[in-house]
């Protein structure tokens, strides 16, 4: 294990190592060919080389470089690892908020997806990520956590003026927010478009099914969308469905007055 351990590190202290091994794993390269893709000098390049053929991942060619058959496999799984860490990276942020007991997909499921991070100089950017998939499509299933006025803006909006469809499950306490805030809920309920039902028990997430993406929120304990991930992978769709219809079931129906 020490050993490749070692192999593992030796390789990943200098970027251009890493690039080396990548730009090899599509085939032989000349010395020059390495130099103009990796964009490092001559010299850089045969430190390089001389270092991976001593460790046994590259072997020298008439013509350039390749990378032995050991040196092929390593390359490929350090290549997947390097893909798999960097999901894990930019996913912390919404894991480290996101409800465990709601999610059972793994990390794994959102490697394509697009993640937005609540930032200091940029706190409402989860935020306005959400409000542009709302105002972009015709059929909207959600699962609102919270009251935010600006969300319930573009909301009644998608309904009132480009005509979409809702089904949407809030708390107990958003629907008596809501119902506080004037006719909007009422409105948007006698559109005939709009199914609304009200949860019981207070909801941890947000969730946003819209015609071409899945949208999940995660929130802070006051309540602040802190991360936001989008996704349009099909595992990442069945499971919103199947978690949204759990919510929906357990929900009551509102009718219209």
């Amino acid at each position: 294990m020490k050993e490749a351990v070692s192999a593992i590190e030796y390789v990943t202290r200098s970027i251009h190592r890493v690039r080396v091994l990548e730009h090899l794993r599509s085939g032989e390269r000349t010395r020059g060919e390495l130099e103009a893709s990796i964009d490092a000098s001559s010299r850089t390049i045969r430190r390089v080389t001389d270092g991976l053929i001593e460790a046994g991942w590259v072997e020298q060619t008439t013509a350039g470089f390749r990378l032995t058959p050991t040196g092929a496999v390593f390359a490929e799984e350090f290549a997947e690892t390097l893909s798999k860490t960097a999901t894990l990276l930019k996913l912390q942020p919404f894991f480290r908020w996101f409800p465990r007991d709601v999610c059972s997909l793994s990390p794994e499921a959102f490697e394509d997806a697009t993640v937005t991070i609540r930032k200091p100089h940029s706190p409402y950017e989860p935020e306005d990520r959400a409000l542009n998939r709302v105002s972009g499509t015709d059929t909207i299933r959600t699962i609102a956590p919270i009251n935010a006025p600006f969300y319930n803006e573009t909301y009644y909006k998608a309904i009132m003026e480009q005509s979409a469809s809702a089904v949407t499950v809030l708390s107990k306490d958003v629907l008596s927010m809501l119902q506080r805030d004037g006719d909007a809920l009422e409105d948007v309920i006698q559109t005939g478009r709009v199914e609304l039902y009200v949860y019981p028990d207070p909801i941890s997430f947000g969730l946003l099914i819209t015609d071409t993406v899945v949208a999940i929120g995660a929130y802070g304990d006051d309540g602040t969308m802190q991360a936001l991930v989008e996704s349009t992978d099909e595992t990442v769709r069945q499971w919103a469905i199947e978690t949204f219809e759990q919510y929906r079931k357990a929900a009551t129906e509102i009718e219209a007055t």
